[in-house]
């Protein structure tokens, strides 16, 4: 078996399998890498960049705001084929469940992991990174602390996603409202409002690190599904590759103060342009992009201590072999992890699957539930 078949295409309980948008999660995992080598190597080394790729790379944490959008996408198209094509409603049990199983091994196993190497290799106390990891571990350390996570650096941000996955049923009644002009105006208007408070009036750090902060992103998500089920099959244009092209570079030139505001429509019309470019379409299809954008939440999870040991084993004073033994220890981290541990999880029915393997193994036979609508 090659290995590129191993990563070649994520188990999805969906109706069906959009390629796009794991080429989209390429990008935002991509991103968000750079930005913390880059940061790494401003912190620790003397190398710097160009003034264009040093903005480039220091605005790299938007690929976070890339992923909710993703997330709002994703999470809403079952809600809104519901309300639009009828169907039998959903199942709120088996949505949540699916949550639990799909996300929290992975994380869990990612957090238990980062907690043993504090405690031994950073020589943290233990009680501190017991309550820490506790914490992080129930997505509560931005609400506690306001403060990043000690355990994981990342886990600011699968806390806030949480916070969305709790809402969304709710959220989702928007769907209900049959005037597309209507539903459509008032997820722009909520989305541009938010966007404007926010950037007048930030909050405190806990406020910064809640959906509240960035509930725009994830609406966005809910209005490119909104558009995604609701338009016509068009045949694609090279206009929407113009557009990429421009477009791109402004997610990560655009000023800061305009980032609430302004990129969340940005990234709706690149999203869009990601279904109906020729090239773009092509690019975010691509089996080794779509591969690697299918594991970036076990890259997102065990990156940023892959940065922090190449750190160590290089020293500081060698920066390009720095960024290159990070870029090699990243996927080298990764890659086993997603296969042993995060592509598992993908089965909707891994834990039925297991039971029964258990029961089988000790002679006691299948459960039979496979099959169970």
């Amino acid at each position: 078996m090659r290995i590129k078949s191993l990563f070649r295409r994520r188990i999805s309980a969906g109706r069906a399998f959009i390629p796009e948008i794991d080429g989209l999660r390429f990008i935002a995992i991509l991103s968000v890498v750079l930005f913390h080598v880059n940061a790494q190597m401003l912190r620790y080394y003397p190398s710097r960049f160009p003034t264009v790729p040093s903005i480039l790379l220091d605005n790299g944490d938007r690929g976070v705001r890339l992923f909710f959008v993703i997330s709002g996408f994703i999470l809403a198209l079952p809600f809104a084929r519901y309300h639009f094509e009828g169907g039998p409603p959903l199942s709120l049990k088996r949505y949540f469940v699916r949550r639990l199983t799909r996300l929290e091994p992975p994380y869990l196993a990612s957090l238990l992991i980062l907690s043993v190497l504090a405690a031994i290799v950073l020589h943290d106390r233990l009680t501190t990174v017991v309550v820490h990891l506790l914490a992080t571990a129930t997505y509560c350390h931005n609400l506690i602390f306001g403060q990043l996570s000690t355990i994981s650096t990342v886990a600011w941000s699968l806390e806030i996603e949480v916070q969305f996955y709790i809402l969304v049923p709710m959220m989702a009644n928007v769907f209900a409202l049959r005037s597309q002009f209507l539903r459509r105006s008032l997820l722009v208007g909520i989305i541009l409002i938010s966007g404007v408070l926010q950037a007048i009036f930030p909050g405190p750090m806990r406020w910064q690190l809640s959906i509240g902060f960035y509930i725009q992103f994830f609406l966005v998500g809910f209005l490119l599904a909104d558009i995604y089920l609701g338009s016509a099959v068009k045949q694609k244009t090279w206009a929407w590759d113009a557009v990429s092209t421009i477009a791109w570079p402004l997610v990560f030139l655009l000023p800061k103060s305009m980032v609430q505001y302004v990129l969340p429509f940005l990234i709706l019309l690149l999203y869009w342009a990601a279904f109906n470019g020729n090239i773009v379409n092509s690019l975010f299809r691509n089996t080794v992009i779509v591969s690697i954008g299918g594991a970036c939440y076990s890259i997102y999870l065990l990156h940023f201590p892959a940065i922090a040991f190449a750190s160590r084993i290089v020293g500081h004073s060698r920066t390009l072999l720095f960024w290159l033994f990070s870029l090699i220890l990243i996927p080298a981290v990764s890659a086993p992890f997603f296969l042993l541990i995060e592509k598992p999880c993908m089965n909707p029915n891994w834990p039925l699957d297991l039971v029964n393997w258990i029961r089988i193994s000790r002679g006691t036979g299948s459960l039979g539930w496979q099959n169970e609508p």
